[in-house]
């Protein structure tokens, strides 16, 4: 068996620290904000943010006092959330790209009246 010399041992651990300080320094960057307003308080923004965009949890809540809780991509609804409407309706279940899409239940009045498949925003398969 061959003998690892200093030298070696030495590089070794340069290319260690090399590899894990690249990774950390690829990580998103996630910062906690306490209150975002945007469009002259029109709506707020709380939760986490990446490059400058709602990423990860979040609550966005719009003057006429509809919001949404849920997951963030990109500074768009993406993942489980859900959506309350001032005017009495509900939509809960999975977004993508801003959209409702994937499983989901609409309640309107605190009765379910549709539950099932949704693409684009768009009820494909209810019951």
């Amino acid at each position: 068996m061959k003998k690892i010399t200093r030298r070696q041992l030495g590089e070794l651990l340069a290319v260690i620290v090399i590899v894990v300080f690249a990774v950390l320094s690829l990580r998103p960057q996630r910062q906690h904000v306490t209150a975002y307003s945007l469009d002259q308080k029109a709506m707020t923004y709380t939760g986490e943010l990446a490059k400058h965009k709602f990423t990860g949890k979040g609550t966005l809540k719009f003057k006429n006092h509809d919001y949404y809780v849920g997951d963030f991509k990109a500074g768009r609804f993406n993942g489980t959330g859900t959506f309350v409407s001032h005017k009495g309706w509900r939509y809960q279940g999975h977004f993508a790209k801003g959209a409702p899409t994937g499983h989901g239940q609409l309640t309107v009045n605190h009765k379910v009246v549709a539950e099932g498949q949704v693409k684009d925003g768009k009820l494909i398969n209810a019951h």
